[in-house]
């Protein structure tokens, strides 16, 4: 999306043309929503629905602006409309699974994100959200494959390495949560930089090895 006033001005344009095109007021609702004028977006978005019922995206984004208001009622009735419309929606699964983890129902969030990546292969996001739902339900095994399969697929991912270590130290897996530890700082600062910090270090320990050594040989002598 370029200039979001740009895209306002040519949405209602495009209205006065045509009152009735539905297309239209769901891109006035995209450009509020990443203005984050969530309010509007709703407007937008309804009016939309109105003029095609039948458009389970605009469900989907309206849900997306309730759950970002904190409406969850009229959100989870979103994602399910939109679900009704289009059963193998990824993105209304993935919303919807969201939405019940932020509410703690993480057991009843899992058979959603079960469905998003079965519709939308390969996507690291909705592993994360699953690996994340597993551990808040007490399932370590089954969070670290899930983290594990998400670092596999973006291994950038730091959050991921964050709850994977979490779910290690529950295991009493130590080694590895201090080598995810390791890795979390390694993204953070980079090979290069903990390296040099490294470097410093070890020289700090040599250097102060050696003064001691030097401070007791002179003390032993002193004591002759």
């Amino acid at each position: 999306m370029g200039d979001p006033d740009d895209a306002l001005d040519d949405y209602n344009r495009s209205l006065q043309l045509d009152p009735k095109l539905a297309a239209s007021y769901f891109g006035l609702g995209r450009v509020y929503m990443s203005k984050e004028e969530y309010e509007r977006a709703v407007e937008e978005f309804s009016e939309g629905l109105q003029l095609d019922p039948t458009y389970a995206d605009g469900f989907t984004l309206r849900g997306i602006v309730y759950s970002s208001i904190g409406d969850s009622v009229h959100a989870v009735a979103d994602f399910d409309r939109a679900l009704q419309l289009n059963p193998t929606s990824a993105d209304a699964y993935y919303n919807r699974a969201r939405l019940r983890g932020d509410r703690g129902e993480y057991e009843r969030s899992i058979p959603d994100w079960d469905r998003a990546i079965q519709y939308k292969p390969g996507d690291a996001d909705s592993y994360y959200g699953r690996g994340i739902a597993y551990f808040r339900a007490g399932n370590d095994e089954r969070a670290i494959q899930d983290l594990t399969e998400t670092l596999r697929i973006n291994p950038q991912y730091a959050s991921a390495l964050y709850w994977r270590r979490r779910a290690y130290l529950h295991e009493g897996n130590y080694f590895a949560a201090i080598a995810d530890r390791f890795r979390a700082i390694q993204l953070k600062l980079g090979t290069r930089t903990i390296l040099i910090r490294f470097a410093v270090l070890a020289f700090s320990i040599v250097l102060t090895a050696a003064c001691l050594f030097l401070f007791f040989r002179k003390e032993a002598q002193s004591n002759r």
